[in-house]
């Protein structure tokens, strides 16, 4: 079946995670996405995200440095839909492949450029890595206990939200481009794209000048029962008004109690002076229960509720296989792999190829035979001269 960006023409100059994530998904959709490396292999190839972020994709292996190379990928260029770049300001412009001068012989090109910090400002150049756009964005400054050191989330929220913006506004401005015939310069960065995920948080902050807190398991803003519990075997997640969860959780006192209750102070100001007395009275509910017995009883009472699951768990659940939500990339010498499957899912045209992700240089022949039709004796003598690989 046609992906719904058959035809798109894609050169991808990435590292790490945040451009191959955007770059994967315009490769999942069915665009013919060719990452641009250099002979050595682009920085984090060898990372296992490579399963989700470089699928569907080809390599080119090429040495930008020598005179030649640079001519081989300025004729790519030529032909090119869309460049996807996350190296840091000024590299590509070194390059002599910035938007400027690509777009001075392609000015159909969407070109976008996915930076750390935004391409302007004192902190231009510094290296764009998730841990510190964590550490800058205040997300860490409302995550875990105010008595502790800060920490991270477990994830890299910053690359993907990064990767997943950039995907968008290159259709944005491949929708404008039908009707204007220009292309433009996509930018997005790191710290804008983690900014974005938390418009309650800095909202309340422009709004109230709420500077956000640590409450440890929970949210300052989204009152005390908010957050996680144990149970006798397990951990669940939870929230809700502290009467009415108590009233549900069997803790008969803490219901009538006016301060909880219906008729006595419910704005979150009030509430959050009672926060370690609420909770721990859910809590000595809770450790009485297993997490199935919990989950019951919160369900059927109508409060917000789920487990605490890891990978295993939420791998294995039918919820994923109910909504494809894994799908299996085969042609591996280790066998066929799982993976997450693309997270859009189009009802006429669903993403449904998963092919591995390319050794380094895998399609230097096939990019420079179809596309710049060279014969296999000039190919053969760009591979000794070492220009490409």
């Amino acid at each position: 079946m046609a992906g719904v960006l058959d035809g798109l023409f894609v050169l991808e100059f990435s590292a790490i995670l945040g451009g191959p994530y955007c770059g994967g998904f315009l490769a999942d959709q069915g665009a013919e996405v060719v990452r641009v490396e250099p002979l050595t292999g682009a920085l984090g190839r060898m990372g296992t995200w490579r399963y989700s972020t470089d699928r569907n994709k080809k390599s080119i292996a090429v040495d930008l440095r020598t005179e030649r190379g640079h001519d081989l990928v300025r004729s790519l260029l030529e032909q090119t839909d869309v460049v996807v770049q996350n190296f840091r300001p000024g590299a590509m412009e070194r390059l002599g492949f910035s938007y400027e001068a690509v777009s001075s012989f392609n000015p159909r090109i969407v070109y976008c450029s996915l930076s750390g910090y935004g391409d302007r400002g004192p902190w231009r150049g510094k290296p764009g890595q998730d841990l510190s756009i964590q550490a800058v964005s205040g997300l860490m400054k409302i995550v875990g206990h105010d008595d502790q050191l800060s920490v991270p989330a477990g994830t890299a929220p910053a690359d993907a939200a990064a990767g997943m913006l950039s995907a968008l506004g290159i259709m944005f401005a491949l929708y404008e481009r039908d009707r204007s015939g220009q292309g433009q310069e996509v930018k997005t960065s790191l710290l804008m794209s983690l900014l974005g995920t938390m418009p309650y948080e800095l909202s309340e902050f422009f709004a109230n000048g709420e500077p956000g807190k640590r409450v440890g398991s929970g949210h300052y803003l989204n009152g005390p029962v908010y957050g996680g519990y144990q149970t006798k075997d397990g951990e669940i997640v939870m929230q809700g008004a502290p009467a009415r969860v108590a009233e549900v959780l069997g803790n008969a006192e803490m219901a009538a109690d006016e301060r909880f209750s219906p008729t006595g102070p419910r704005n979150r100001g009030q509430l959050e002076q009672y926060r370690d007395e609420i909770r721990a009275g859910l809590q000595s509910c809770l450790d009485e229960m297993t997490t199935d017995e919990a989950l019951e009883r919160l369900d059927s009472g109508g409060i917000w509720c789920m487990p605490v699951m890891n990978f295993e768990d939420i791998t294995q659940h039918p919820q994923l296989a109910a909504n494809d939500m894994v799908a299996t990339i085969d042609g591996l010498e280790s066998g066929p792999m799982s993976t997450l499957a693309a997270p859009i899912k189009l009802s006429r045209t669903p993403a449904t190829r998963y092919e591995h992700p390319p050794d380094l240089g895998e399609h230097t022949y096939e990019i420079l035979a179809g596309r710049l039709g060279l014969g296999a004796d000039e190919i053969a003598l760009l591979t000794k001269d070492q220009v490409i690989g």
